[in-house]
């Protein structure tokens, strides 16, 4: 995946855009990732902005950033699929 940018500057730091490259499809699909520390953990919010699905998983702060950003993009296209809207 590669980090388009972040958000505005209006507090929403955490915010960053992504695109995935889907080869069997030929598509891009953007996925909005919020990772926010929760006590002793890191919740990580996944939100497709065509759909507005959007799912949430917690995790702890040392299974490190690409590994919470996978898990919580896999949550996500999973719920997609269910919806019949994933690809």
């Amino acid at each position: 995946m590669a980090r388009l940018g972040q958000a505005s500057a209006s507090g929403l730091k955490n915010f960053f855009a992504f695109a995935e490259n889907d080869f069997a499809m030929a598509t891009y699909k953007e996925v909005l990732l919020e990772f926010r520390r929760v006590g002793a953990y890191v919740k990580v919010s996944a939100v497709d902005p065509e759909s507005f699905t959007e799912v949430h998983i917690m995790g702890p702060p040392s299974a490190g950033r690409e590994a919470l950003e996978r898990v919580a993009v896999q949550k996500l296209r999973r719920a997609l699929s269910r919806t019949g809207r994933g690809r």
